[in-house]
């Protein structure tokens, strides 16, 4: 009997679990949640608009002719300053480091002056002046020095090319009896470049900052004009201008905008 109402006990049970289960709806499990995928994230545009303080330059004015040559320096030159703009795109590594390649573009007058030049049969004086397009490619790295209330300060480098393209030069040699002035070819060429910044970005936005930098760019020397003197009746003959180098100091003001 013991066995037989055992038997009766563990049926009653099934029966009435598997009653309350059909009385239960279907089971949903919850589908995962969909995170998107941030695309563009670090990447940043830039613009700029910059000015160029004067820069002295320590060139020479050389002549060449069959059997040898001779130089001269300048006793002064200088490109003057300029306004000029540039855009560039960067990427975010870290919150402290950043990179980004820029392009600046800027036209400045060149002048060079020799107050006594040993080109003159007398003592005479020859200047000239002609303009300077400088195209800048860079490839600058940064460190931000943290922020506080929505400034951070930062510093960096950067290394690139300067492409420098003059404009056809005037030549005015003076003496005490009378000037002249000639033309002579501009010339153009790209110079190694390097430069050192700083400066401060405020946050206008979460993607937006506004960015009030300085520059210090050094770069190679090149040609200005060449005189070829076959044009004047002496083959093989030339006079060569070259600008020396120049360092160019700039201030700019900026927007950079984060792509997410």
């Amino acid at each position: 009997m013991k066995l037989k109402t055992l038997l009766l006990f563990g049926t009653a049970v099934l029966l009435s679990s598997a009653a309350s289960a059909a009385d239960l709806g279907p089971i949903y499990r919850e589908a995962p949640e969909l995170v998107p995928v941030e695309i563009g994230t670090g990447w940043y545009l830039r613009g700029d608009v910059t000015y160029d303080f004067r820069s002295d330059l320590d060139g020479d004015r050389r002549v060449s002719w069959p059997s040898g040559s001779v130089a001269e320096s300048y006793n002064q030159a200088s490109l003057d300053e300029a306004f000029g703009g540039g855009a560039g795109i960067g990427y975010r590594f870290t919150d402290m480091l950043r990179a980004d390649v820029t392009a600046r573009y800027s036209k400045a007058d060149f002048g060079s002056a020799t107050n006594s030049s040993i080109f003159c049969t007398t003592q005479c004086a020859i200047g000239e002046r002609t303009e300077a397009a400088m195209w800048d490619v860079m490839a600058n790295a940064y460190v931000d020095l943290g922020t506080v209330a929505g400034f951070t300060p930062y510093i960096g480098g950067g290394l690139g090319a300067v492409h420098v393209g003059y404009d056809d030069t005037k030549l005015n040699v003076c003496n005490s009896a009378l000037c002249s002035v000639s033309g002579a070819p501009g010339q153009e060429s790209w110079r190694f470049a390097w430069s050192l910044s700083g400066g401060v970005a405020y946050d206008v936005s979460k993607n937006l900052a506004l960015d009030i930098g300085y520059r210090y760019l050094n770069a190679e020397g090149g040609d200005v004009y060449k005189f070829d003197g076959a044009s004047s009746g002496r083959p093989g003959w030339s006079m060569t201008g070259s600008d020396g180098g120049f360092e160019r100091h700039t201030i700019s003001a900026g927007l950079r905008y984060s792509l997410w």
